[in-house]
């Protein structure tokens, strides 16, 4: 099993940012590998001292869903970033999640790498995660293997999965697909994309006949 806390050497920031660079789906962006490239590191300090997040902004934003029957809010996939630089932050929104009365689930692109981190910190108030889950690995970071462990070691203490991006951009089969979800990495729910009503009720289909298997 390969140790997601090792994520610091330079082979493996190497390989992670070249399959960063490659994937199918980021790369729809456009710009995406230059911009990238281009971009520079945070310094500590900026991470330390002038990382904040706008409450007036956040509180006036959540706002927008008080008259509406929310099942959980998820604060957004900077949950990666905040894992790894400013875990206080990352649970002070959740703490503002709870004062207005939701609940949470935290997105992530790089389970493999965030999971660990969050329970080493023992992050409360929140539900589970929104997390790009397929049998092509596109969109799973670092690996797609620390984010299978993830996956499986979440559900087992209790906490939720709702996969994204099953179908890797339309490269897999639905049927194929959501057997690896449901039946593999046993996630509790997902999200995907259409094109068509009848597209939808071809997958919707799928997945209540792999449900009942």
């Amino acid at each position: 099993m390969e140790n997601p806390l090792s994520y610091e050497t330079e082979e493996f920031g190497r390989k992670v940012s070249e399959k960063v660079l490659e994937d199918p789906i980021l790369n729809c962006r456009l710009g995406w590998k230059e911009n990238l490239r281009a971009a520079k590191p945070y310094q500590i300090k900026e991470l330390e001292r002038e990382l904040k997040v706008n409450w007036k902004i956040w509180e006036d934003n959540a706002a927008i869903f008080s008259e509406h029957k929310v099942a959980w809010i998820e604060p957004g996939s900077e949950t990666d970033f905040l894992a790894i630089s400013r875990m206080d932050l990352l649970e002070d929104l959740l703490d503002k999640v709870h004062e207005l009365g939701y609940r949470a689930l935290l997105g992530s692109h790089h389970l493999g790498a965030s999971v660990p981190l969050i329970e080493e910190r023992r992050v409360k108030r929140f539900d589970g995660y929104v997390t790009p889950v397929n049998k092509l690995g596109i969109m799973m970071f670092p690996t797609q293997r620390t984010a299978e462990n993830s996956v499986k070691r979440t559900g087992k203490e209790g906490k939720l999965i709702v996969d994204i991006k099953p179908f890797a951009g339309g490269r897999i089969k639905p049927e194929e697909a959501l057997n690896y979800v449901y039946k593999k990495l046993k996630a509790d729910s997902c999200m995907i994309g259409v094109g068509s009503v009848e597209e939808a009720k071809e997958d919707f289909q799928d997945t209540k006949e792999i449900l009942a298997s």
